[in-house]
């Protein structure tokens, strides 16, 4: 049974230790960092998710990541922190217009892959252009503003043909649904879109599954995390629990199953994706986040 509580947002801003051990960078493995916009945390309790519960039966979870810890709930600081691991007095994105950027101090953890990994195949495919209109990214396979079904299918033919070493996916029709009705539970439209994004991760999931039998000597961690909740009025961008407290989701090789421990952020899930690619965290690079919810192994 999944429970949930929305706690206040006092004593949550201490990194918890990281649970990684960094090894040698490989290109056998292979990550994908999937992001749903807008999946509020007590909505995704409410709605029907049988793939993602899934995922929470057999991966790592919480459904109280903290999304922010002072910026906007908006999505261009918010997807800027989830691709880079700095929160906004780091990566400088305040709101949507991206203007004060400092990518170039401190990048995507695509661009991180590229630099450290052996001939890397890079993706990114996602619905709300302006992640990949305004945050570097030097993938191989690319595309933007196109529905989140086009996003799945090109993701799902992605792995299937191709295996690409790191892969950014973002989901944006949740957040749609939510701004048209509320984010909350009793908006019946946001929970059937969420049920059709469960859908959608349930075939990318799939999709590995296939490409891990064709090769087995490749290992796939998939983290799932989401970049904003929202109010029952529609809206995002202030600081309410409502708008903070998100869930966040890992599964596949190297995961160590089970509740993640408190306090996980979304800074975490690009700097895990590095950790598990074997990259090590260079204290140089400055970042906030650290790994989450890997084994040692």
């Amino acid at each position: 049974m999944r429970r949930l509580t929305l706690p206040a947002l006092a004593g949550v801003l201490l990194m918890s230790l990281a649970s990684a051990e960094v090894t040698t960078p490989t290109a056998s493995r292979h990550v994908v960092l999937l992001g749903i916009d807008g999946l509020r945390a007590d909505s995704f309790v409410a709605a029907e998710t049988p793939r993602l519960d899934r995922v929470m039966a057999d991966g790592a979870w919480t459904l109280e990541a903290i999304s922010s810890t002072g910026q906007r709930t908006s999505s261009g600081p918010a997807w800027s922190s989830i691709l880079t691991g700095v929160w906004v007095e780091k990566h400088g994105v305040v709101d949507n217009s991206f203007e004060g950027r400092r990518f170039d101090e401190f990048p995507s953890f695509l661009i991180r892959a590229r630099q450290a990994l052996p001939e890397p195949i890079i993706a990114s495919f996602v619905n709300w252009a302006p992640i990949n209109n305004r945050i570097p990214h030097e993938a191989d396979h690319e595309r933007r503003m196109i529905p989140d079904e086009a996003v799945t299918e090109e993701v799902v033919r992605i792995i299937t043909e191709v295996g690409p070493h790191a892969t950014f996916v973002q989901l944006d029709e949740v957040d749609g649904a939510g701004h048209s009705g509320g984010f909350h539970p009793g908006n019946e439209n946001y929970l059937a879109v969420v049920a059709v994004t469960d859908g959608q991760v349930g075939r990318i999931l799939d999709a590995i599954t296939a490409r891990k039998e064709a090769h087995p000597g490749e290992e796939w961690l998939v983290i799932i995390v989401t970049d904003h909740g929202g109010t029952e009025g529609g809206s995002h961008g202030d600081l309410s629990p409502e708008e903070v407290i998100v869930p966040y989701f890992m599964i596949g090789d190297g995961v160590e199953p089970g509740e993640l421990a408190p306090t996980v952020y979304n800074v975490d899930a690009p700097i895990t994706a590095l950790a598990f690619l074997g990259i090590g965290i260079d204290p140089e690079w400055d970042v906030d986040g650290q790994p989450r919810g890997l084994a040692n192994r």
